[in-house]
């Protein structure tokens, strides 16, 4: 196949995926932690809770018991702060007893839960009933600097319960392109800085009008899990540049995809 070709199959080939892409964000917003947080009212919630802190000066209580250590193995220091902590808890039992705090705490759950059905609702609407859903598996073991925690097996196991679900390994995905499957880069700014979630694909720059191709991290990595997952379902094989390395693994340990019937 020569040059010509090549670049007209990737090109109706992206045309494809971005109409595909299009098609979902008209349907389909994404779930994300500040999301959550604001239709749970979990936001407001700590922000009247502080209020009525500072209000009740609970901030400069608490404080007092921070300048003790509840990890010191030294006898006289421990037994200052336990001495501190009791005297605390009857300085704030009354301010805590306060019903308002528990009907606050039910109606963030009730709101949670209601916030997670509209979004499994909403992949209803747009996929339907009969679909199988690529599932990355937060390979990340540690929360990244900056970032709100977001939910991770909480909610898979509510996807679990309505679709049937497959968990990918996400080696790769955001490190490869999704077209080409070669190294992306991060795109560099004219003060010669990387842009933030911004990566350019050196594969697929089209050498007639020397466009660079710009590629979004997360939908990058999106497409590339659906393409794993179309691969596991048709060979029951992962493509062989998503494969983890004996870099990071052991020889001896075999990547399994869980498929996981709702």
């Amino acid at each position: 196949m020569d040059d010509k070709a090549r670049i007209k199959e990737l090109e109706e080939k992206n045309a494809k995926l971005e109409e595909e892409l299009q098609a979902t964000k008209e349907h389909l917003k994404k779930y994300t932690a500040p999301q959550r947080k604001r239709e749970s009212k979990s936001k407001t919630n700590e922000r009247i809770l502080l209020l009525e802190k500072k209000r009740n000066n609970i901030i400069e209580k608490e404080t007092r018991l921070s300048f003790q250590s509840s990890k010191s193995v030294d006898y006289e220091k421990f037994k200052k702060y336990i001495q501190e902590k009791d005297k605390l808890n009857k300085e704030t039992t009354e301010f805590y007893k306060r019903n308002v705090w528990r009907k606050m705490k039910f109606r963030q759950y009730s709101y949670g839960k209601k916030s997670i059905d509209k979004f499994l609702n909403k992949i209803k609407e747009t996929f339907g009933d009969n679909i199988l859903i690529g599932y990355g598996n937060w390979s990340r073991s540690t929360q990244m600097k900056h970032f709100m925690p977001t939910m991770n097996k909480g909610l898979r196991k509510y996807i679990h319960k309505k679709y049937d679900t497959i968990t990918i390994n996400e080696c790769n995905t955001s490190k490869k392109c999704c077209e080409c499957n070669n190294d992306l880069s991060y795109y560099k700014n004219s003060e010669g800085n990387n842009e933030f979630r911004l990566l350019v694909c050196s594969g697929c720059v089209r050498p007639q009008v020397k466009q660079t191709v710009f590629k979004t991290r997360d939908a990058n990595s999106a497409i590339n899990i659906m393409n794993i997952t179309k691969c596991w379902i048709e060979k029951q094989e992962r493509p062989v540049c998503f494969q983890i390395s004996s870099f990071t693994t052991s020889n001896t340990k075999n990547e399994v995809e869980k498929v996981r019937p709702s």
